[in-house]
């Protein structure tokens, strides 16, 4: 060793050291040593303590630990194997390619990976590429599914026959008719020299038909050559159609029906009564005019007679009003068949309308195409100020007059305007009402002058909707008049008496009495007080009037008091009834009347005669009262018969025990029947348990619903259609309420059922479709119908083993229905049948308990503009506002919102549209504003490649 200075055993702090040879032992480099040197090649024994420079380069050390060392230069010169205890793998060589260092639990070994059965090793460097083969062959066909993929292009399939309509107004009428189109022709499937029918939105049975002769842009051209109904309207839909082929041959049977619809007039033969009682009186009177002198005959014969005169002639008015009203509906309506394009089917006419409903499934595949016309659904958001959600905590008493409410809504926030009638019911009993006209709306004060109210009593809960104006009842009062004449006759007499003195001399009368003066048979013995009286038939006013005898005109129609009903509520009428119907079916049809009065039946009634036509008069004032608990109240047809043209109408139903089976009223295998303006008034004092139920079987169609109110108290069902028998053909429901049943209304085999303007309020269920094995449920068009206020689900379109397809909702709602979370507002679940081709449009769900809409299974569903706000009410952020199953497939969501809304109670929904994790493909979600929902706008978790889910928001 050499050194240039000399070092005891220890270098001490901040010393300079040069190592420039071999070291032995025993030196110790203190804090902050600075040792340089060229080759340091064998140290033991060299303690290093912080911090140490040290710049040589080592060599391999011979023995001993150095510590604490900085700065070494370890990049080269470093020999031997790092062992695994630090952090080293104990091996002293590289990997080759592919290879790889797996631990052993002490050590490492090297390995190389091999192929195996069903496996490809592929070693690079840097890089193991392991691969199944073989047994991955069986995937290929799933590469077939992949030829699908042109659904992609589906949206241009909405240049198809869907969803065309006008905005332009037109009278219904024959020849050129010009409309102004939503869309160009270039983006639909009509085209010039097809034929296309042009219905009214609202009321489909106004329509008309033709050929296209032109189609330029928007501006079409139809040579209509055949309508329905008649009147001018701004709203239009197009379908395609086929020829009418021989439709007149049923126009002849719809003509029959016309009579019902007039009868309010009829209230005359109260009237009638008086002259019976008055005719005896003229020949008394007579025979003392020979003794008395002049002032007994004047007394006699004029006071008498009069009476009748009256009485006969108001009668007339209400047949004349009943023969007018016949061209309604029934006849238009049965073209409803029309709608499919089958073409040649077509031409079977009205007749045919069971058959050609069928024929509409064809048009299912045309909704696919509704992707391409969504642009309009910008304008649904105006939607929300409507006539929903107006309501009013305030007190007041039913009754009429001026009566002023606090609304919940601001007069800015709701459609209800001054001027327009209004319904305020109460919340809890909506039985008990209050209608009128709008006086004052300013604020959230509004002002109803009340002129109609059901119910009585205060209440401090209150809803408002929309009412139509009260029918023209009141032209009955007018035959009330005819009783006056009898007074005149009293006042004459009383004179009579004072001159009893000289009564003797009128012992000579009776020789002068002889007899009355013979008349013709039927006539009247008539006098006016002025001139003799002499024998008159009935003689209607107006030019070509024809004298009838009394008997004649009274013949006009049958009244159940003419067979002794009493209508006190106490008697039983039923055999009085039966007997009247009877008489008028052996006639060939006519109208049996209820005068005003309670008519209590022990037993059903019942008839298989066509033109049959039962009227009362008001539903206030003529009430059917049913004292027996099970079978059918009244029954029309049965499973081997075929009447039609029947009617019943202006009356309620009652019952004085609770019904626990039956129907109020039964139609079996009817067509062109009719129920209209008839009350079921199931609170009062007990109710029923069906109130209209409609059978089929192999002749049963066009039956019409019109202003029929069901008021329930717990009864089982509204309406049911199908249960029995064969499928139903063709069913209308228009402007019909119906409230507190377990079901509002249940369909089980119907094909065609058109209805509109309806609301089922505060049932257990509101609206079920359900057919069994072997039944189906197809072309139902519904529009604004309502579903609110459920205890369990607003509307279940489900199935029991059965099909069905082609329904189409437009315009309708579901709100506040539930109590917890597993109901909704609209469900849909084929069960073990099948649901296909549902077409919901414009529709609301609002505050449900559980989703908005719920969709369990089906194909070919499709949801365009919903109105989709606040559901999972009853448990925040648990439910969604649409929710799709996992693994439905073939839907469309398109359009509107689903998420923070109109409503005032705050958006309560998890997701706006969440499509549950599974095997869910060939959809679309587009264009849906999904804003404020409290965990996310849309969740797409299907696990299918044939989607289409953009433009959406949220």
């Amino acid at each position: 060793m050499s050194v240039p200075y000399t070092f005891g055993s220890a270098i001490g702090t901040t010393q300079l050291a040069k190592l420039d040879a071999n070291f032995s032992t025993g030196i110790t480099l203190g804090s902050t040593t600075l040792l340089l040197g060229n080759t340091v090649t064998s140290v033991s024994g060299l303690t290093l303590t912080s911090p140490i420079l040290v710049t040589p380069t080592l060599g391999t050390p011979i023995s001993g630990v150095l510590t604490n060392v900085t700065g070494l230069p370890l990049t080269t010169g470093v020999t031997g194997v790092l062992p695994v205890a630090n952090g080293g793998t104990g091996l002293s060589s590289t990997p080759s390619v592919g290879q790889i260092d797996i631990g052993t639990g002490s050590g490492f070994v090297r390995s190389t990976l091999t192929s195996g059965t069903g496996i490809s090793i592929a070693n690079a460097a840097g890089s193991i590429t392991i691969s199944a083969v073989g047994v991955s062959g069986p995937t290929g066909p799933t590469g077939a599914t992949g030829a699908t993929g042109p659904t992609g292009a589906t949206g241009a399939s909405g240049v198809g026959y869907y969803n065309l309509t006008s905005s332009s107004s037109a009278s219904i009428g024959t020849g050129s008719k010009a409309f102004t189109t939503n869309l160009a022709v270039t983006n639909t499937a009509f085209a010039v020299s097809q034929r296309v029918r042009v219905a009214n939105s609202a009321s489909p049975s106004n329509f008309m038909e033709g050929v296209i002769t032109s189609f330029s842009s928007t501006n079409i051209v139809v040579n209509v050559d055949s309508i329905g109904g008649s009147g001018t309207y701004s709203s239009w839909t197009f379908s395609s159609t086929g020829l009418n082929g021989a439709t007149g041959a049923t126009g002849a049977s719809g003509t029959g029906a016309t009579g019902p619809a007039g009868v309010t007039g009829v209230t005359g033969p109260t009237g009638a009564t008086g002259a019976t009682g008055t005719g005896p009186t003229g020949p008394t009177g007579a025979g003392v005019t020979g003794a008395t002198g002049p002032t007994g005959a004047t007394g006699g014969t004029g006071t008498g007679p009069t009476g009748p005169t009256g009485a006969g002639a108001t009668g007339p008015t209400g047949p004349t009003g009943a023969s007018g009203t016949g061209p309604t509906g029934p006849t238009g309506a049965s073209v409803t068949g029309a709608t499919g394009s089958t073409g040649a089917t077509g031409a079977t006419g009205t007749t045919g309308a069971s058959g050609t409903g069928p024929t509409g499934s064809t048009g299912a595949t045309g909704a696919t195409g509704i992707t391409g016309v969504t642009g309009s659904t910008g304008a649904t958001g105006v939607t929300g100020l409507g006539y929903s959600g107006l309501t009013s905590a305030g007190s007041a008493t039913i009754g009429t007059g001026s009566k002023a409410f606090t609304t919940n809504l601001a007069s800015t926030a709701t459609a209800f305007a001054v001027s327009q009638r209004v319904r305020a019911a109460s919340s809890a009993t909506p039985t008990n009402y209050m209608e009128g006209i709008i006086t004052s709306f300013s604020g959230t004060n509004i002002i109803i002058n009340v002129d109609v109210t059901g119910g009585s009593g205060t209440f401090s809960g209150w809803t408002f909707s929309a009412a139509g104006q009260v029918g023209p009842t009141g032209a009955t009062g007018a035959t009330g008049a005819t009783g006056a004449t009898g007074v005149t006759g009293v006042s004459g007499t009383g004179p009579t008496g004072a001159t009893g003195v000289t009564g003797a001399t009128g012992a000579t009368g009776p020789t002068g009495s002889g007899t009355l003066p013979t008349g013709t048979t039927g006539y009247a013995y008539i006098g006016n007080g002025a001139s003799a009286a002499t024998f008159q038939g009935f003689l209607q006013t107006g030019t070509g009037a024809i004298t009838r005898t009394w008997q004649s005109k009274a013949a006009d129609f049958f009244s159940v008091k003419d067979f002794g009903a009493v209508g006190d509520g106490a008697t039983n009428d039923t055999s009085a009834i039966q007997a009247a119907i009877n008489a008028a079916g052996n006639a060939g049809g006519g109208m049996v009347y209820f005068p005003a009065g309670t008519y209590r039946l022990n037993s059903g009634i019942s008839w298989t005669f066509s033109g049959i036509h039962l009227v009362g008069a008001g539903q206030a004032a003529t009430k059917i009262l049913a004292n027996f608990a099970t079978g059918n109240v009244i029954s029309v047809g049965s499973s081997t018969t075929n009447p039609g043209n029947c009617s019943i109408s202006n009356m309620s139903f009652r019952s004085n025990v609770a019904r626990s089976s039956g129907a109020g009223i039964l139609f079996t295998q009817t067509y062109n029947c009719e129920i209209e303006d008839v009350v079921f008034d199931n609170d009062s004092p007990s109710n029923y348990y069906i109130d209209i139920q409609i059978d089929g079987y192999a002749n049963n169609f066009i039956n019409v619903i019109r202003r029929v109110t069901c008021r329930g108290n717990n009864a089982y069902a509204g309406i049911v259609i199908g249960q029995n028998g064969s499928i139903v053909q063709d069913v209308f429901i228009t402007e019909t309420v119906i409230g507190g049943h377990t079901f509002g209304v249940i369909t089980y085999n119907l094909s065609g059922l058109y209805m509109s303007d309806c609301d089922i309020i505060q049932c257990s269920t509101g609206f079920l479709i359900y057919p069994g094995v072997g039944q189906k449920c197809s072309g139902f068009f519904l529009t604004s119908v309502l579903a609110d206020g459920s205890t369990g689900n607003g509307w279940q379109i489900y199935t029991n083993g059965g099909e069905t397809t082609i329904l189409v909702l437009t315009n309708c709602e579901t709100n506040y229905n539930g109590t917890n979370t597993s109901h909704s507002g609209l469900v849909i679940s084929p069960g073990a049948g099948t649901i296909k081709g549902i077409n919901i449009v414009n529709h609301q769900a609002v505050i449900n308990s559980g989703d908005g809409i719920l969709v369990l299974g089906g194909s070919y569903i499709s949801i365009v503009n919903p109105q989709v706000a606040s559901n999972s009410a009853a448990s925040s952020n648990a439910k969604h506002g649409i929710e799709i199953a996992a693994g439905v497939s073939y839907f469309n969501i398109e359009g509107g919102f689903s998420g923070a809304g109109f409503t005032s109670v705050g958006n309560t929904q998890r997701f706006g549209v969440l499509v549950n994790t599974g095997a869910s493909d060939y959809y679309n979600i587009i264009g849906v504003l999904a804003t404020g929902n409290l965990t996310g706008g849309i969740s797409d978790n299907g696990s299918g490649t044939n989607k289409n889910v953009t433009l959406n928001l949220g």
